[in-house]
């Protein structure tokens, strides 16, 4: 994974930045909520370079921590959603500097255990 370039998203004309607390508003993810969330992801919600260190979290270490916090705080599964949402949100923000072929977002596969192989059996002559 690579990180993005600082130049790669400047500012907006208006000179705003995308923040993941701005996404979070967005996907109207309670204060408190998302306060939460950063403290646990260990990231600031006001900068961009949280939304890029966001963006490189690996998907099973996302995963692993977003299921613990949904625990802990005992979210309803319309806040995992919205939380979700953010996720999205913060792969298109950060998707300028990635290759342009890829601009779409793409749900990675579900992870599904490898299922064990069958024994050959033995041809009948």
């Amino acid at each position: 994974m690579a990180l993005l370039a600082p130049s790669a998203l400047a500012p907006a004309e208006d000179g705003s930045v995308v923040t993941l607390q701005a996404l979070a508003t967005a996907c109207k993810i309670a204060p408190a909520t998302a306060a939460a969330l950063w403290l646990h992801l260990d990231l600031e919600g006001d900068d961009f370079v949280s939304v890029e260190a966001a963006s490189e979290i690996p998907l099973a270490a996302r995963d692993t921590a977003l299921d613990a916090f949904a625990l802990t705080q005992e979210l309803s599964v319309g806040a995992v959603g919205k939380i979700g949402l953010l996720f999205k949100k913060v792969y298109h923000a950060t998707a300028p500097a990635r290759d342009e072929g890829q601009q779409e977002w793409v749900e990675p596969p579900p992870q599904v255990p490898a299922v064990p192989a069958a024994p050959p059996q033995e041809m009948m002559p």
